[in-house]
């Protein structure tokens, strides 16, 4: 991915083209498979594929932000201003 993915994360909240968000979350996972935060990480708990996740279920008509989502938000702000992950 050219972006670090957690940025991305955090921009992508605005959007409102549901197949734009769907092909950038592919390279958000492809991504957080090549650089996981830790090793043996499960893509499914990195914290931007958890947004990316959320904002798709936004877009179909289902808004439960949980505290998963606080949790996700709060890492990817923190790692997209340190630059953490692969950028």
């Amino acid at each position: 991915m050219r972006h670090n993915r957690f940025l991305e994360a955090l921009r992508v909240q605005d959007a409102c083209n549901l197949s734009g968000v769907a092909r950038t979350f592919i390279e958000v996972i492809d991504d957080a498979r090549t650089f996981p935060l830790d090793s043996g990480a499960f893509v499914t708990s990195d914290p931007a594929v958890i947004l990316f996740a959320y904002k798709i279920s936004t877009l179909c008509g289902s808004d439960h932000p949980g505290l998963e989502i606080q949790t996700a938000w709060e890492a990817c702000t923190e790692l997209s201003d340190t630059g953490g992950g692969h950028v």
